[in-house]
């Protein structure tokens, strides 16, 4: 139980949204953070093991050692131009995550074959198989997008007709833009929806290297969460996990000084709950053709009927998602009724491209599946089509720091270059 004379702020909840929240709250006040689970992360952290939650069904596969898996309840791209990288480094967080580069974008085509998404300037000048005309067409779209220019009149055109019949490019190099960059679940989205997908992505190659993004190992929903919670510790925050404290929402005062919030998650900025169809596959072998000796990878395949894309994040053994000779494939679309029937294809297209070739018989060898795991979810996104992001968090936790302390930049605070105090025992994450 938390007394309400220790605290200016209670925050209830550790979702990714909530820890951001705490931790810039801890800057200027203090905070106490409460969660009736007894982890962090709530619904952004990993699949549970064992799965004993009625939630997830078990399709494929027995049961998983805990200590040898992490996967990803909601995987997320982290983008080297994202806000949340400058917080990471002024707030030194960054120093209890571990990144790894995520290089590999690539979209199933209408042919069945795993192509790289063009997007960097290079990308596009020296692939054989863009005609000059059509990598022109596709500069051009680009460059409208990083320059805002020429696009105002066909903000609320659907995306797809803008591409086709203003830029005149073909339905792979829409499906690249679409589904693989601005990572849609839906072709029918208008194109002010995927403007800011795109521009961040374009505006994060080469920040950092060849790379547009990066993967957190051990899990990003779970570990960037818990630096968070760390963070606000280390500042004197105080943590209560398997709290007893019922939850109450609304801003509350008490004794006319103490500001408590009770919130499960930090008031979303989006505001549309859309449903999605996940599952995990677990796979007992590299995927080289996808990886291509990465750390992971993001894949895009088209659903057949023109029902959308699915997207496919794929993270190796260096990611710490599993053991070493196996993939973790997390696949993600619109929840509808042919969604699991197009799952099923998409993995057996991704799986398909791996099969290694037998050199006695010439015949390819099956790709081995280890175990599949499906769940439902629902999520906060701004547009429905659109994925959740890590911008949505942080604009969610924005919004509700403002509520509380609108005199006071987010995260203005920038810790010191040099090595801080010895920082165990620094802050109480105690359970109870």
């Amino acid at each position: 139980m938390v007394e309400d004379s220790r605290v200016d702020v209670l925050v209830q909840g550790t979702s990714l949204a909530n820890s951001l929240l705490a931790a810039a709250l801890q800057q200027v006040c203090t905070v106490a953070h409460i969660d009736q689970r007894d982890y962090y992360a709530e619904n952004d952290g990993n699949v549970p093991i064992p799965l004993e939650d009625d939630k997830f069904s078990l399709l494929e596969g027995s049961t998983l050692e805990a200590s040898q898996y992490n996967l990803e309840l909601r995987p997320v791209r982290l983008y080297t131009a994202s806000p949340l990288i400058d917080i990471l480094r002024d707030t030194r967080v960054n120093e209890y995550i571990t990144l790894k580069a995520l290089r590999r974008f690539l979209i199933c085509t209408s042919a069945g074959e795993l192509e790289l998404v063009p997007s960097s300037k290079e990308d596009i000048f020296t692939s054989r198989k863009l005609p000059l005309i059509v990598k022109r067409r596709l500069m051009r779209f680009f460059k409208a997008v990083q320059e805002n220019d020429g696009l105002a009149s066909h903000l609320d055109s659907p995306s797809v007709a803008v591409l086709r019949d203003v830029y005149k490019l073909d339905d792979d190099l829409i499906d690249a833009i679409v589904g693989a960059i601005a990572g849609a679940y839906t072709s029918k989205v208008l194109l002010k929806a995927i403007l800011p997908r795109i521009k961040l992505h374009l505006g994060s190659l080469g920040l950092f290297g060849d790379f547009p993004a990066v993967g957190v190992s051990y899990g990003a929903g779970a570990e960037l969460a818990q630096a968070f919670c760390r963070k606000a510790a280390v500042k004197g925050a105080i943590y209560v996990l398997a709290s007893r404290d019922k939850p109450v929402d609304g801003v509350l005062k008490v004794d006319n000084t103490t500001n408590i919030l009770f919130d499960k998650q930090a008031s979303a900025t989006a505001a549309i709950t859309s449903s999605v169809l996940r599952r995990v596959a677990i796979i007992s072998d590299e995927l080289t053709a996808v990886l291509a000796g990465d750390d992971g990878a993001c894949v895009t395949v088209r659903r057949p009927g023109g029902r959308g894309y699915i997207q496919c994040d794929v993270h190796g053994s260096g990611l710490s998602a599993c053991p070493t000779n196996m993939t973790v494939v997390h696949l993600t679309c619109s929840d509808d009724a042919a969604a699991r029937e197009d799952m099923s294809g998409a993995l057996a297209s991704l799986l398909e491209t791996s099969k290694s070739e037998d050199k006695e018989t010439s015949k390819k060898n099956n790709v081995p599946l280890h175990a599949l795991i499906e769940w439902k979810d629902q999520v906060h996104v701004a547009t429905e089509g659109m994925p959740h992001t890590i911008e949505d968090d942080i604009a969610s936790a924005r919004d509700a720091y403002s509520s509380i302390r609108a005199c006071r930049e987010f995260f203005s605070y920038r810790e010191p270059a040099e090595n801080e105090a010895e920082e165990a025992g620094a802050g109480d994450m105690g359970d109870d």
